[in-house]
C-alpha cells in the first residue's frame, strides 16, 4: 500500500499523466455505462445496421452536426409520421422555382 501511494505522489508531479488518467478513467466509466444502458442484442443489431435499422437515413447526405463546422447551412432529413397508418403524400414541384416544392399531406 506504502508503495501505491508512492507510485501516485509521483505521478502527480506530472499534470500530463494526471490528464491521462483522468481520460482513461472517463473511458472506461463510459464503457461501463454502455455495457448497462444499451443490452447486448441491441448494440449487435445497431452496430451492423442493415437495411431496417437506418432505412430513415439517407445514404449520401451528410449529419446533421455537419452544419456546426460549415458557412453555408445544408438542409437536414427529417422524418414525418401521420396519426393513422393510410396517410397519403403527395409532392409538387414547380418548374423553373429554385429550392421550392410543396408537400400535401391528405
Amino acid at each position: 500500500m506504502k508503495r501505491l501511494k508512492s507510485l501516485f505522489r509521483d505521478i502527480s508531479y506530472y499534470p500530463s499523466a494526471v490528464a491521462g488518467m483522468v481520460v482513461i478513467f472517463l473511458l472506461v466509466v463510459l464503457a461501463v455505462y454502455a455495457l448497462i444502458k444499451i443490452p447486448y442484442s441491441e448494440a449487435i443489431r445497431l452496430w451492423r445496421g442493415g437495411e431496417e435499422v437506418w432505412y430513415q437515413n439517407p445514404k449520401f447526405a451528410p449529419p446533421i452536426w455537419y452544419n456546426w463546422f460549415t458557412k453555408e447551412k445544408q438542409p437536414v432529413s427529417f422524418a414525418v409520421k401521420s396519426g393513422n397508418e393510410e396517410g397519403l403524400m403527395a409532392k409538387t414541384v414547380t418548374a423553373g422555382a429554385q429550392d421550392t416544392s410543396s408537400i400535401d399531406f391528405t
